[in-house]
């Protein structure tokens, strides 16, 4: 897999967009990407918003209760949903996910591209 762009609305030093493909795209090549930039560029937020994104979004953590899976077949459908839970259901903390100070009430928008490998 491989991150193609990253574009980022409203978080920390990147600006409120009202649509997000109005942001800036910050492009990856398929290789060693280097990220530089002035102090309060964004370089660590860029950085923090893809750990985000792969620790609780994409590659969000399951822990399994295998007496219910044990018992799947005779279990009623709301035991079957208890079978598998999300770790960390709604804690995000330890990540910066603050809005940018001039648009502190708008939505925050993340929008990333992943391109597979086949």
């Amino acid at each position: 897999m491989n991150i193609e762009y990253l574009q980022i609305s409203n978080i920390l030093s990147f600006p409120f967009h009202h649509e997000i493909k109005d942001t800036q795209k910050i492009a990856f090549d398929s290789g060693l990407n280097i990220i530089i930039g002035e102090n309060g560029a964004g370089k660590s937020t860029a950085l923090e918003i893809l750990n985000f994104l792969f620790k609780r979004v994409i590659y969000r953590q399951y822990n399994m209760n295998q007496g219910l899976f044990a018992r799947r077949h005779s279990i009623s459908a709301d035991d079957r949903r208890l079978t598998l839970q999300p770790t960390n259901q709604d804690s995000f903390s330890g990540f910066r996910m603050d809005p940018n100070w001039d648009n502190e009430s708008d939505p925050q928008k993340i929008r990333i591209c992943l391109r597979l490998d086949v």
